[in-house]
């Protein structure tokens, strides 16, 4: 009797072609989703890091027994949290050399402000004196790539 030479155990190649072909179209629709889900999760991190510097501002604020500023900047795509050590009335709650800077974010490319506290203000800002209390009321609005909107009140 002749013994078999052949191997006949494995998988075909018409087996692996198939399967490999499945792997594929997953792979593929998870890309997808996965962008989509990117630019959601990019928008709501985002909020969360501005309502976490804007409750280091008011700690900061109650700390040091002095008014600190969170300037929003449209144009350049950031907020910055920091300490006004400045006297002159004239440049109160504007960013300059002398101040203490406590925080900035930086706006992820696909996420962008909209609007400041109701108004259309290339730079806006809101400010917590040394008690902890707030000088303006309203809501920043952003907006990421997809044009969905999230607004902080």
């Amino acid at each position: 009797m002749k013994k078999n030479i052949l191997n006949t155990s494995g998988f075909t190649m018409v087996e692996i072609a198939v399967v490999l072909g499945i792997i594929a179209i997953l792979v593929t629709s998870f890309g997808t989703s996965m962008a989509q889900w990117r630019t959601g999760y990019q928008l709501v991190s985002t909020i969360r890091n501005i309502l976490s510097a804007l409750h280091n501002a008011l700690l900061a604020a109650v700390k040091n027994n002095a008014d600190v500023f969170f300037q929003f900047d449209l144009g350049n795509d950031r907020c910055q949290v920091f300490l006004d050590d400045t006297t002159n009335v004239a440049n109160r709650g504007l960013w300059d050399a002398g101040d203490r800077r406590i925080n900035m974010i930086l706006l992820p490319t696909s996420v962008n402000f909209t609007q400041l506290f109701g108004t259309a203000n290339v730079v806006a800002f809101a400010n917590f004196n040394s008690r902890g209390f707030s000088s303006i009321a309203g809501a920043v609005h952003l907006k990421n790539a997809k044009d969905i909107y999230k607004g902080l009140n």
